[in-house]
């Protein structure tokens, strides 16, 4: 084989696993739409996404509601998640969580092509 050949055939084993590493990646990463309503607007939004391994114990804040955003997820994470959370906190309100495992998350991401939580808070002091 002379060294043209060579050349060539390296440059298309490059592109070849270039390719398939670009496309492993790619299924990685997905942009997750939520949308969370509650009624009575005005809530704090968290979510949580529980990975013991990686020490990920945080809240973190999302706006008031209503509330619509996209947030990118690495979903080859999100399998050794032990559960993926959102809260809602109103002053006055007793606090609410909704917590899915993650398969259950991944399923309802792939079913109805994002999250949606619409959480009726019951006021404090109602019995």
């Amino acid at each position: 084989m002379d060294f043209k050949k060579i050349r060539i055939c390296m440059a298309l084993l490059f592109i070849a696993y270039s390719g398939i590493l670009i496309a492993g990646c790619a299924n990685r990463i997905k942009e997750v739409p939520f949308t969370v309503n509650s009624q009575p607007a005005g809530s704090y939004v968290l979510l949580q996404t529980l990975i013991p391994d990686k020490d990920m114990y945080d809240w973190v804040y999302l706006g008031t509601t209503p509330v619509a955003f996209e947030r990118d997820m690495d979903f080859k994470q999100l399998k050794k998640a032990e559960s993926i959370s959102l809260r809602i906190l109103k002053e006055g309100y007793f606090e609410q969580t909704k917590t899915w495992s993650s398969e259950d998350f991944i399923d309802l991401y792939d079913d109805k092509g994002g999250i949606s939580w619409d959480p009726h808070l019951v006021p404090m002091g109602e019995k």
